[in-house]
């Protein structure tokens, strides 16, 4: 019921199917805050702050302030996980004079997954994928946990199942990441154990560039020279190439011995 009012009132305030009137938006807005519809009080807040529809009135954008914050604690107590999502946020950046605590941020955005909040299942996957950060390489204080990538996936598809699409983005990600790092390891056992030259010179290739593994020049000139000790002919036309263009700091220019590849 609050839900609907504060639904229509957006259709107020928007003008959709119906004519503006900023009267009804915060008749309807105040109905659903009362109701104990804690973003209907977000809105009518950010109407007071703004003084966008009515006069402004920071006495009164500070009142529905807390009653946002009041109607969010007692959702989340009966367990709503979308209000117990807001609170979380809150609580996370400090807004709204609420203090930072991201230890109850975090227990928020859990409680909040266990209900439903499936927002905050894709936070907390963004979180176990993010791990613990040095506090120089944060540029702003977030919650934070062990990386720890298979919960985090379980994070993202249970919030994937939810229909959150951030959720379902961090789902794909991580399973191309896995496919990526599969096939990494596949052609490194390939040119190790096996001795495939395409798979050593695709390894090469992939360290030279440092895709999907540690870039490292050094090591991939090192396989290319192996591939082309072994016969591999697309190793000696690379091979060729480095010592006509040269690799700094590794090879230097040599243009007989790019011949001498190419031959």
């Amino acid at each position: 019921y609050a839900k609907g009012c504060n639904k229509l009132a957006s259709y107020y305030h928007h003008g959709k199917g119906v004519d503006e009137n900023p009267i009804q938006v915060i008749r309807l807005n105040e109905k659903a805050c009362e109701l104990g519809y804690g973003i209907a009080c977000a809105q009518l807040s950010n109407l007071y702050f703004r003084g966008e529809d009515v006069t402004r009135d920071p006495k009164k954008g500070r009142y529905y302030q807390y009653r946002e914050i009041e109607n969010y604690e007692n959702s989340c107590d009966q367990n709503i996980g979308e209000d117990c999502h807001h609170l979380a946020f809150l609580y996370e950046h400090g807004m709204k004079e609420i203090k930072v605590d991201l230890a109850k941020a975090k227990h928020l955005y859990e409680k909040a997954c266990e209900n439903k909040g499936y927002r905050s299942c894709g936070r907390l996957g963004d979180i176990h994928v993010s791990g613990i950060r040095p506090e120089r390489y944060s540029l702003t204080r977030s919650v934070q946990a062990e990386k720890d990538i298979p919960k985090a996936l379980a994070y993202y598809k249970k919030g994937c199942e939810g229909r959150d699409s951030q959720s379902c983005h961090g789902v794909k990600g991580l399973e191309e990441q896995f496919a990526k790092e599969n096939a990494t390891n596949e052609i490194k056992s390939k040119c190790e154990k096996e001795n495939d030259l395409q798979a050593c010179f695709d390894r090469a290739l992939a360290m030279e560039k440092g895709k999907g593994i540690k870039r490292d020049v050094a090591k991939a000139i090192d396989l290319l020279k192996l591939t082309y000790d072994e016969g591999f002919i697309k190793g000696c036309m690379l091979m060729a190439r480095r010592h006509y263009d040269g690799v700094r700091n590794i090879l230097e220019k040599d243009w007989n011995k790019s011949i001498e590849y190419y031959e």
